[in-house]
Order: C-alpha cells, then sequence, then structure tokens
C-alpha cells in the first residue's frame, strides 16, 4: 500500500463514527466477524487481473456532460465471486444485475458503468447529478442503455466511494451502515428535516380519534387515554400466527398493562426504537384495540385512517420471510454487513439493496391489512434486514446515503416506481380518492396481498375507503357526487359495480384448461362486489374519469334506464339517495343484506369457439343453439379477451363445455367509447338460482356490441 494510501486510511478511521465493520471472506470463503477497517488494509488485498485494468480515478470523475457512461466490460460476474480475494470482485458479486436470459437468450456477460448522482435524487430515473456511483449492468456491449437498467442497478445497489468525500452538498455520499445498531440519532434528524420542511404536506393529522383510543406509555407500560396534542408512533407488523393455527389477536384481552412475558419481540423492539427517538406513545392493534370487545374493535377499524394519519410516524417491521423475530438493528443485528472495500485511496461501499427489493422480500408486503397502514401514514421508518429507510410524502432517506445539512431532500414519493413491490398509488398518498381510477387503482394494490381470514375482505380496507369521496355499498363505490338525482346516483353505482379480474383469458384458456385460474368466491360478501371473490382485481379502461391522464376509454352519457334498490338486514328495502342520505347524516352505516334490487334490461348472449381460430380463441355471437358455425362476419362477434369469468362454474365438468352449452343473461351496466366509431357495453354476467325464482349470482364481466343480444327482456330482479 502507497505512503497515500495509508494516509487516507488513517483520514477514512478518524472520520468514521465508532468501530466500523465490513465483510470479508478468508480463503475458504468463510465471513470473518468484527473485521475492522485497519483489519482489511493489513490484508492488502491485491487487484485480479482484470480489476488492475479499471482506471478507478478516472471512473469516479464527476462529468456533467453525460448521466452515465461505459467503463468497460467485466465478463462473467457471479455471486461466487464473494469469495474471491480481489476486493473489487467482492463487490461486484454483492451489486450485479443478473441476467434476463429467458427474455433476452443471446444476452451475455456484465459491464462497469458510472452513474451521476445526487443523494438528493437517486431515485430519479433520467438525471445528471454531481456525484458517481457504480453499476454492474447486463452484457459486455458499449451501448446506451435504457432507464430500466438503471433502475435494475438501484435494486441490487450502487457502488460507491465513502471517501474521498465529494464537496458538492447535492452529490451522493455514502456512509458506513452499523450491522448491530440502527443509529437513532440519525432517524431523528430524519423526522426534524421533514418536520421542518415539509409541514404543509406531511403534518400529521390531529382531528378527531375514534372513541376508546388508547396508546402505550413506553415508560409505565400502560395503556392509557391520551391528549389530543400528544404525539403517539404506530406500529404496522405481520401478526404472528399460534400453534393452533388461529391469529394470536383473538387471545388478546382488555388489560391496562402488558404482560410481563410473552410480548411479540417486535413489539418489543418497537418501544425500544420509539424510546430511542424521544418518543412516550406506541399504538399497536394488538394492545390497544379491546379484542374482545367487538363493537369497539369495529368502531376502531372504521378508523384506521385517523389512526395511522395521527401518527407522528409509522414503524413497519420489514424483514424477509424467514428472518429471525424483532427489527433487524435493535434486538438482533443485521443479516447483511454493508460491502466495503479499500481499493487504492478509495473507500467503496455498496449503497444497500433498494427499499422496493428490501420489502419485496418481506411477508409485509404480502398482507393485507398493513397496505393501508403504509398508504394512511404521514411518515414512515421501514426496517429492513440491511438498513433503516424513512419514507414521507415528499422524501426517502436511507441509512447508507447520507444528505448534507444543507441539501434539502426533494425526492418526491411520486417519483418511485410503478413497479416497486412496497409503493402506494400516488394519488392515495395523502390525498382523498377523488376519481374512480384512482379508487381501482388504489383497490387494485390491496387485493394482489393476501388475507389469513376471508372475512376481513372489506375490514382491511375500510381505511382507505374512508379516504374516497364516494359513498359505497359493501365497498362498491358509488362513482357521483352522493347529492346528485337518483338517475345519476344509478349510473355511478353501474360504474363502481364493473370492476375487472386480471386473470383468466381467453385465448390462454382454451388452450390448454388446466392453466385456468379459479378465484375463490367468499360468499361473507356478496357476489357483485369486489369483496365477494379472492384475487386480484385492476384498474379497467372503463372507468371513466375524463379528466384522467391515464387513457380511461370515455363513458357514454346513454342510459339504460337502470334501478337499484339497498336492501337492509330487516327487509326494508330503500333508493341510493335513500342510502346517501343516510350515510350523510350519521356516521353509522345501516346494516345492510347481502341483496341488491335490481330493474333493467337482461340480454341473452351465446359464447361459442372462434370460426377462425376453433382451438384457441372464443367468440360472443348471435347464433342459435344447434347452429354448428358462427357467422365469419366480424359483426356477429366480439374478441375473446372481452368475456371473464371469476371461478369455475363446474368444477366437476369441463369448463369450456359448461361454457358452451348454454345461453348466459348479462346485465348492461353502461356503454363506453372504443373509439370515434366504436362503442362497447360493460356488463355482468349472471347465473340464476335454480332453488330461488328471481334470484342471480354475478359470475364474470364482459365487454358487448348492441348487436350481438338474441334477446332483450325488462326485468326486477335480486342479486347476491
Amino acid at each position: 500500500m502507497s505512503k497515500r494510501a495509508k494516509r487516507k486510511a488513517k483520514e477514512i478511521t478518524m472520520s468514521s463514527a465508532g468501530s466500523q465493520s465490513i465483510q470479508f471472506y478468508n480463503k475458504e470463503g468463510n465471513m470473518c466477524e468484527n473485521t475492522s477497517l485497519d483489519d482489511l488494509r493489513a490484508q492488502d488485498s491485491e487487484l485480479c487481473s482484470r480489476c488492475n485494468g479499471i482506471d478507478m480515478d478516472n471512473a469516479l470523475k464527476v462529468t456533467n456532460d453525460q448521466s452515465s457512461r461505459f467503463i468497460m466490460p467485466l465478463g462473467n460476474i457471479s455471486e461466487d465471486m464473494k469469495y474471491s480475494l480481489c476486493p473489487l470482485c467482492r463487490l461486484f458479486s454483492f451489486t450485479f444485475v443478473p441476467l434476463e436470459t429467458k427474455r433476452y437468450p443471446t444476452l451475455r456477460g456484465h459491464h462497469l458503468r458510472v452513474f451521476m448522482v445526487d443523494s438528493t435524487d437517486i431515485n430519479t430515473i433520467n438525471f445528471r447529478g454531481h456525484g458517481v456511483a457504480l453499476g454492474v449492468c447486463q452484457g459486455i456491449l458499449e451501448k446506451k442503455i435504457a432507464a430500466k437498467e438503471r433502475l435494475r442497478c438501484l435494486a441490487k445497489g450502487f457502488i460507491a466511494p465513502v471517501f474521498p468525500r465529494n464537496p458538492h452538498p447535492s452529490a451522493l455520499q455514502l456512509q458506513l451502515v452499523s450491522r448491530g445498531k440502527v443509529d437513532f440519532q440519525q432517524m431523528q434528524a430524519w423526522l426534524q428535516k421533514c418536520q421542518d420542511n415539509h409541514s404543509g404536506i406531511c403534518g400529521r393529522k390531529t382531528g378527531s380519534r375514534p372513541i376508546g383510543f388508547k396508546c402505550i406509555d413506553i415508560n409505565t407500560r400502560l395503556t392509557c387515554y391520551i391528549k389530543s396534542d400528544d404525539e403517539y408512533y404506530a406500529l404496522s407488523y405481520v401478526w404472528a400466527t399460534s400453534n393452533t393455527g388461529t391469529s394470536a389477536k383473538g387471545v388478546t384481552d382488555d388489560a391496562s398493562a402488558l404482560p410481563l412475558s410473552g410480548v411479540p419481540q417486535v413489539i418489543e423492539d418497537a418501544i425500544a426504537v420509539v424510546r430511542g427517538l424521544g418518543g412516550q406513545y406506541l399504538w399497536v392493534d394488538k394492545y390497544c384495540i379491546n379484542q374482545k370487545d367487538q363493537d369497539q374493535k369495529q368502531t376502531q377499524i372504521n378508523a384506521m385512517d385517523k389512526i395511522y394519519e395521527g401518527a407522528i410516524a409509522t414503524i413497519i417491521a420489514a424483514s424477509a420471510k424467514n428472518s429471525p423475530p424483532g427489527l433487524a438493528g435493535v434486538s438482533r443485528p443485521r443479516i447483511l454487513q454493508q460491502p466495503t472495500e479499500l481499493v487504492g485511496s478509495h473507500l467503496l461501499a455498496s449503497t444497500l439493496s433498494h427499499i422496493s427489493k428490501a420489502v419485496a422480500a418481506s411477508t409485509w408486503v404480502t398482507r393485507g391489512w398493513t397496505y393501508q397502514e403504509a398508504v394512511l401514514s404521514e411518515r414512515c421508518f421501514f426496517f429492513t434486514d440491511e438498513q433503516v429507510h424513512f419514507l414521507c410524502r415528499c422524501s426517502t432517506s436511507c441509512e447508507s446515503i447520507a444528505a448534507s445539512p444543507k441539501a434539502v431532500i426533494s425526492s418526491p414519493i411520486r417519483a418511485r416506481t410503478r413497479n416497486d413491490a412496497w409503493s402506494v398509488n400516488e394519488t392515495a398518498a395523502g390525498q382523498n380518492l377523488t376519481g374512480l381510477w384512482d379508487f381501482f387503482d388504489t383497490l387494485h394494490h390491496y387485493k394482489s396481498r393476501d388475507l389469513t381470514y376471508e372475512s376481513d375482505s372489506l375490514n382491511a380496507f375500510q381505511g382507505l375507503l374512508a379516504k374516497s369521496s364516494f359513498r359505497n355499498i359493501w365497498g362498491v363505490p358509488i362513482a357521483c357526487d352522493p347529492d346528485r338525482e337518483e338517475a345519476a346516483l344509478s349510473i355511478g353505482f353501474a360504474r363502481g359495480l364493473w370492476w375487472e379480474n386480471p386473470g383468466n383469458n381467453w385465448s390462454d384458456v382454451l388452450k390448454a384448461e388446466e392453466t385456468y385460474v379459479s378465484y375463490t368466491r367468499r360468499p361473507s360478501f356478496p357476489s357483485w362486489s369486489w369483496a365477494g371473490w379472492g384475487g386480484p382485481t385492476r384498474p379497467h379502461k372503463y372507468c371513466g374519469d375524463k379528466s384522467s391522464d391515464t387513457g380511461c376509454n370515455e363513458v357514454d352519457d346513454e342510459s339504460f334506464d337502470i334501478q337499484f334498490w339497498v336492501e337492509l338486514t330487516s327487509g326494508e328495502q330503500i333508493s341510493l339517495s335513500e342510502f346517501c342520505h343516510l350515510t350523510k347524516k350519521s356516521s353509522q352505516v345501516p346494516q345492510l343484506s347481502h341483496i341488491l334490487h335490481i330493474e333493467t334490461e337482461i340480454h341473452k348472449v351465446r359464447i361459442r369457439r372462434h370460426p377462425h381460430h376453433p382451438k384457441s380463441m372464443a367468440c360472443i355471437c348471435d347464433c342459435p343453439l344447434d347452429y354448428n358455425r358462427c357467422n365469419k362476419k366480424k359483426k356477429h362477434m366480439t374478441s375473446t379477451h372481452n368475456v371473464r369469468f371469476f371461478e369455475d362454474l363446474m368444477r366437476n365438468e369441463s369448463f369450456s363445455d359448461v361454457i358452451f352449452s348454454q345461453f348466459w343473461d348479462v346485465i348492461p351496466l353502461f356503454t363506453a367509447k372504443d373509439s370515434k366509431y366504436s362503442v362497447s357495453i360493460a356488463s355482468l354476467i349472471i347465473d340464476w338460482n335454480k332453488e330461488s325464482s328471481g334470484l342471480a349470482q354475478v359470475r364474470g364481466v364482459a365487454y358487448l356490441h348492441r348487436r350481438l343480444f338474441l334477446g332483450t327482456r325488462r326485468l326486477k330482479f335480486r342479486l347476491t
């Protein structure tokens, strides 16, 4: 090691707070615990012949003329290289982007690329920053890379210098992350910076709290009522399951003190975090909601928006699925020590995994209840296995990246990639869901997650329903101003009834019936509500928000003169306007039955195999049952992807035989313009109850054309 390198190493040691550990492997491939920077320098690891050809001084030079530049091909990089004696190879093995050989079969090798980045805007896709970061990208050729490739590098983690430091205030600056303990001082700084700079956007809501609202006093370990101006933290985590297979939620009694033993480690760690941040109160549903008082429990479930919005910040336990219990860096060390290597006079380290990748590996991100907890929170501390991430409505921060005290972190939450597993749509973040597209986009994120109990389908979404500007019936939005006349409310409710399931494409179903995805029916909810089906939904092109920039097709003003009445548990029928009036005057929603009374047109259709593609496609046609072939003219059919059934109707028979052997009745809800000359009718496919006259269930959705109807009649019937 040169004298200059030794001098720089000494400066690094003096500038590092406390004794920092780094990850290092011996010749046998075993990680050496508690290896100090001095120990690493003593190893004086030599670069391999390939890495020795990298001019690191030139690679880390800041240039403002481009956002990235090619350095050199690296050949094949693999995880096995983390056992290498070459320090750069070890870093590459932790940060390389895996080859997408399934999508690009001819893709080979990797190359080293430098990106111009700022610590205040690292999530921005296209930029020319004042700092540098190295990424190990796919392919060995020198070419301009797409923004997606940069995001892949970000997900795995960039390589950037810890030392020497870039003097520019907004340049990317890395810092060493302690494996053993979180940095509470840094967490307090993030929180304070948000409070000082984002109070108008991220300020916690201090409105009314639900009846019976309590918090844990971390000093006394008692649950108690708190003042309206008292600050508290909330915890978002996945409930453990007992040995009997039931959730631990059902065993909590209304004790005023936490038990002396048996408190889940994640809750004990959350208490330690609140103490480390200088707080006093913590809200945890397990101990702050009386689990035996069903009325109080439902009241607080309906007020989840107020609870999480009112917290100064939410602590999120987002460790990987097989991680030990508790929060990493609190009661247990992080699973991964930040990869750090000394290369010449440069101390290089990994930024560690982006929050999208880290949280995607957690159980937390798969659970339905936790979705609204993150969306509704003004600020979140994500505890992953590698580091802590801080998110508010306006910015993101993490332990591995140091922001200059003079730099205001301004990377907005809406700049996050839409594919982030942890992300929430930008409209849901702190705003009311003012459009139908917003509503179904939020519902899509929620329905992509799992629930332990199907009966929670609606409860786990209640906080977000409260944020919607729409009234709802069993979760189905009335997409209209609640003060409008009955006809407008009927059209708005018809639009809310038409929700789409992303699965079950007929082209795939008929090629191989075993690929059909059957969605679970949830009998605790009506078949006409999204809550009545287990499985993902998606925002569809007929949401009809004319002011939206998401490409929604325009809903036609034509009405089918459809009318709705809601049936109460008492048997009384009320109109939509009466329902809106009742819910406006009282926070208590009337007790509703599953029955929806409808008066509208019923149309009959027939589904047949496509005449041109009988083995792979289907069509809706106007052929009689005994006609062997459909008319080949396009006007007599509609394409296969316009028909979607939610479940396998006859599990003991061939699915296609059931579909093709009978007529189907459909309820037209509204018309939508596909183009200047094409109009489709969004419809529900129904199946009549053979045991009860005039009673039907929803089985799927379809886009139809008026000319395809075989018969039309107007009925008043019941939908359950």
